[in-house]
């Protein structure tokens, strides 16, 4: 998991014996949303092929 949020840019990493993870100095411009599409993609969970109807509930939420 790590891993991926290094390739994305969300934590730096540093390799060595006192090496590891940091948050990179910006880190408060760093959203949930960032870290879910760095480890899950961005693709999204749901597409509404069935309610094409612009006042559907579920296609409001997705």
């Amino acid at each position: 998991m790590l891993t991926k949020l290094s390739k994305e840019g969300l934590v730096k990493a540093s390799s060595g014996a006192k090496g590891g993870y940091r948050l990179p100095s910006n880190w408060e411009a760093i959203s949930f949303l960032d870290i879910v599409h760095a480890i899950e993609g961005k693709q999204s969970l749901f597409d509404c092929y069935v309610h094409e109807d612009p006042n559907c509930t579920i296609k409001k939420l997705c």
